[in-house]
């Protein structure tokens, strides 16, 4: 996410509040997504899962299996998870890495 010089300054030269901080980071996205509106508006299926797969990847080194994603999401088949993924590939909010299994990266 891409901040604005003077969100920055702001934020180093003063105290700021959680709040404050808050509307900043929502403002930034929001001019982030006029600029680039692909990679913004996700269907809200593309949402639970990009957003599963950050959890997930968080927590562990690697992302989760299409069937984790299917058992832990109740989706109906690794044909929906493999859409979707495709989706966020070509939004850019995942790459894969050619020749690996679990082969996601999150951007």
């Amino acid at each position: 996410m891409n901040i604005s010089i003077e969100s920055l300054q702001s934020i180093l030269r003063c105290h700021v509040t959680a709040a404050e901080l808050h509307q900043i980071i929502e403002k930034c996205r929001a001019e982030a997504a006029r600029a680039n509106p692909a990679r913004y508006n996700l269907s809200p299926g593309q949402k639970r899962v990009l957003d599963f797969i950050v959890e997930y990847h968080g927590q562990r080194v690697f992302v989760p299996s299409y069937q984790e994603i299917v058992d832990k999401l109740g989706l109906r088949s690794k044909g929906n998870v493999c859409r979707y993924i495709e989706a966020l590939v070509e939004r850019g909010h995942l790459r894969r890495i050619p020749g690996r299994s679990r082969s996601l990266t999150v951007i």
